[in-house]
């Protein structure tokens, strides 16, 4: 009825041939003849350069899953594709569930708010690797506002769902010592005793100063692991920074060499507790200087591990002051007192720099 009114109502008028076609798509849309994948737009993947094969830079059709391993994919003209995560660059996909506006609010650090949109657009997504990457990005935001019982919770529920997902960097465990309240410490000591994911993500937050032997001994038993699995192997090379927590005292720059050559062979987004490990090893050796240029890898290179980015910048500024160089420091506080308002190194600086203003810079 709705095309036969149109026809009827334009006989004195000679529209142009697209108008036909753009009422005929929304009827058969409307109807359900046409497929809703096919007015979309091509998900398009990128190849790095150092995997083009055959003067091939991309790939077009649609995405059917993207996990750790490959890429899955139906070309525009019906052929599947299998593509290694290694040769890709980057993915292009439309957004159809408000992604974009989430991901705004995230890299400006509005991150109970980007936590909120993320939700909703998890809501109205129907792509399960859509989904996942939402979730993620979930976690992040909720380790950035320190809910970090939520963030471990979604993480275990992720990893249940589809083991080897892609977003293994964004697991919520902890590099620096905090305290743990009593009903924390109880759901970490079951943990302790759970699977490999559980034990690393407890242990983790288990260590004190005083050290925790329990978690200790975990941390061990997973750093020796020797397993094919792929995101077994990263919580073992993990889990032996997690162990230099405790030794770091006694450790000295013929162990730095030795650690930068482990972070090295480490998958690149995995290397940011290993890096704040690293600077941290050269404050204690009073290489200052060497100290705040490592801290300040973290901010720029890993800039969605937030908090631990807050540390970076306070750890950064205090090596400069003890290199000789308080002015620097200065100016990488008033950083921190810009950029990390709701942290607590970020309220530090605040207090010293009350007229920190906001800042234009985001998260890349």
């Amino acid at each position: 009825m709705l095309m036969e009114s149109l026809l009827i109502c334009s006989k004195d008028y000679k529209p142009k041939k697209w108008v036909f076609v753009f009422f005929a798509a929304v009827y058969f849309a409307a109807a359900g003849w046409m497929n809703h994948d096919d007015l979309l737009a091509e998900d398009i993947v990128f190849l790095k350069r150092s995997a083009i094969q055959s003067g091939r830079t991309r790939f077009q059709g649609t995405i059917r899953e993207f996990d750790s391993e490959n890429l899955y994919l139906v070309t525009s003209d019906g052929r599947k594709q299998t593509i290694n995560t290694q040769r890709i660059a980057r993915v292009e996909t439309a957004d159809l569930s408000g992604r974009s506006s989430a991901d705004r609010l995230f890299k400006s650090f509005k991150f109970e708010q980007a936590n909120q949109a993320y939700q909703k657009a998890i809501a109205g997504e129907q792509r399960q690797w859509v989904k996942r990457e939402l979730i993620a990005q979930q976690i992040l935001c909720q380790s950035a506002l320190e809910e970090n019982e939520k963030a471990i919770g979604l993480f275990l529920a992720l990893s249940a769902g589809k083991p080897n997902h892609r977003f293994f960097h964004v697991i919520p465990v902890t590099w620096q010592f905090r305290p743990i309240i009593d009903s924390q410490k109880k759901v970490f000591d079951k943990m302790l005793s759970g699977n490999p994911l559980e034990q690393f993500i407890a242990a983790s937050w288990s260590l004190d100063q005083h050290s925790n032997t329990v978690a200790i001994k975990v941390l061990r038993q997973l750093a020796g692991r020797d397993d094919p699995d792929g995101m077994m192997t990263r919580v073992s090379q993990l889990a032996a920074f997690q162990v230099y927590r405790c030794e770091i005292s006694s450790l000295s720059n013929k162990d730095l060499l030795r650690w930068r050559r482990a972070i090295e062979k480490m998958h690149r987004l995995d290397r940011a507790g290993p890096i704040w490990m690293a600077g941290n090893l050269m404050q204690n050796n009073e290489n200052y200087l060497s100290a705040a240029a490592e801290f300040l890898k973290l901010p720029i290179l890993y800039p969605e591990h937030y908090q631990l980015g807050a540390a970076s910048l306070e750890a950064a500024a205090i090596a400069l002051d003890r290199q000789g160089d308080r002015s620097a420091g200065n100016l990488v506080l008033r950083e921190l007192a810009n950029r990390y308002t709701t942290t607590v190194p970020g309220r530090r600086a605040m207090e010293k720099f009350p007229a920190g203003g906001s800042t234009d810079l985001e998260i890349r």
